[in-house]
C-alpha cells in the first residue's frame, strides 16, 4: 500500500489522479464532474486532506482525468 511504501521510503512522491467522482459532485445532473467545478475542487481537496489526516500521507501531485 502507499502508506507502507511512504513510511519506508520518505523520498517517494505520491500523486492522486481521480478517475471516477462521487455522484454528488455533479448533483446527479451530468456524468461530467466538470459541470460543477467548485464541487469537483471541493471533492479533490477533501481527498487530499483525508490522505493527510487519516493516513498521514502528503500528496505531492494531483491530476484530473479528462476522459
Amino acid at each position: 500500500s502507499n502508506l507502507f511504501i511512504s513510511l519506508e521510503e520518505p523520498n517517494i512522491k505520491l500523486y492522486g489522479l481521480p478517475w471516477v467522482f462521487s455522484g454528488w459532485v455533479s448533483n446527479g445532473q451530468s456524468n461530467s464532474p466538470y459541470t460543477f467545478p467548485d464541487k469537483t475542487v471541493d471533492y479533490i481537496i477533501r481527498w487530499i486532506k483525508g490522505a493527510r489526516d487519516v493516513h498521514n500521507l502528503t500528496i505531492d501531485y494531483i491530476g484530473v482525468s479528462m476522459a
